[in-house]
């Protein structure tokens, strides 16, 4: 079980993080220039003066602040708080118990009191910029907003964090980056009214311009008829999208496979209890352990 490892810094677009909090306080990424430099000057010349463990792209400067709902504390928490110190909640990359281990979270504050509101787009771009391979965002649009699409110009920076996170200016992996290019992971509330949450999900990756959504769920992929109910049910490698319909295979509810059929959004079913699993499609497209729905 994969528990973190330091040279993975998760950039947390989202309120600013608690930087006093004891259990995220030995997990923090920490930027070594300007921590010994000068303050008030940008000693590693990156055009940010002072960003010790992130960026305030509210007020423009290095000064973060848990936002008002403290979520940005409680998305890092979920991240990396400390596992085995005996203090609150375990990260899912919290480490396992030993100094040193587990991932880096930096701050990439967006939110803060009422109605603060900071730079996404530059703060997905700073994270890739500075170290960071994944780029977590919590974060979405009200339903009232009525934006149905996500706008170009984060759009841009998304795709900017996937091809050149852990590059150099020339687009080579760093010597000390743990992967070439890096993740997105946007989580949100779908917003839609009477949707479901296939549906609704189905939705926003297509409006992100998703390489393909991943269904996660307890077992392998998808079968000729229900593996917890007949041991002989045949494990299917690949579906078309006409005869999930057409045969009543229930991978999701059928406006959601038939909105992705629409926009040739594939469908990717894999157990998510199976250790490595999502780490293989994401990193690799190995598909040998799990099922897809596509023409």
């Amino acid at each position: 079980m994969e528990t973190g490892k330091p040279k993975v810094i998760v950039s947390i677009v989202d309120g600013g993080i608690d930087l006093t909090h004891p259990d995220l306080v030995d997990n923090l990424y920490v930027n070594e220039e300007e921590k010994n430099g000068t303050p008030g000057v940008d000693d590693d010349q990156n055009g940010y003066i002072d960003d010790i463990h992130g960026y305030n792209f509210i007020k423009d400067d290095a000064t973060i602040y848990p936002d008002k709902e403290s979520h940005g504390t409680h998305v890092a928490g979920t991240v990396a708080a400390r596992t085995g110190n005996g203090i609150g909640v375990s990260g899912i990359a919290g480490g396992n118990g030993t100094p040193g281990s587990g991932v880096r979270i930096m701050s990439c504050q967006i939110f803060g009191a009422e109605k603060e509101n900071g730079d996404s787009p530059a703060a997905i771009v700073y994270g890739a910029n500075n170290g960071a391979v994944i780029s977590q965002n919590s974060w979405g649009y009200p339903y009232k907003a009525q934006i149905t699409a996500i706008p170009k110009v984060i759009q841009d920076a998304v795709d900017y964090f996937i091809k050149y996170a852990g590059c150099d200016d020339d687009g080579n992996q760093l010597p000390e980056s743990p992967m070439k290019g890096g993740v997105v992971i946007f989580a949100a509330g779908t917003g839609n009214p009477f949707f479901t949450t296939d549906t609704a999900g189905t939705l926003r990756a297509i409006e992100i311009g998703a390489d393909a959504i991943i269904k996660a769920t307890k077992v392998m992929g998808i079968y000729d008829k229900d593996p917890q109910k007949f041991k002989d049910a045949k494990l299917l490698s690949k579906v078309t999208y006409d005869q999930a319909l057409h045969d009543n295979i229930r991978v999701m509810d059928d406006t959601a496979i038939a909105l992705a059929k629409d926009n040739a959004l594939p469908i990717i079913v894999c157990n998510m209890f199976k250790s490595g699993n999502l780490y293989k499609i994401v990193e690799g497209g190995d598909l040998s352990s799990c099922s897809i729905v596509k023409n």
